[in-house]
């Protein structure tokens, strides 16, 4: 049984740092769509609503930001082990 969304390749991550402001911002949208994400270019008016229209079958928006409190914090989610508990 299939849970969520088919894997997919993860994109090629770009040398960010060599490249141009202009070439910036089309690579980090393409990787990002890639992942399912949308790249908010403009800030809307209710970004609450914008959120909901964009993502209508999400249940749990988190965000880690003060502009925007979701239904979670990124301290919410366990991201395995440190690295003084790795060690």
């Amino acid at each position: 049984m299939q849970v969520g969304l088919p894997a997919k390749d993860k994109p090629d991550v770009p040398d960010f740092a060599r490249l141009s402001t202009a070439d910036f911002i089309p690579h980090f949208r393409r990787g990002l769509e890639a992942m399912a994400g949308v790249l908010v270019d403009r800030r809307p008016t209710y970004f609450g609503a914008f959120l909901k229209n964009t993502f209508p079958n999400a249940k749990n928006f988190c965000s880690a930001v003060p502009e925007f409190v979701g239904n979670t914090t990124p301290e919410c989610y366990s991201i395995g082990p440190t690295l003084e508990t790795s060690m």
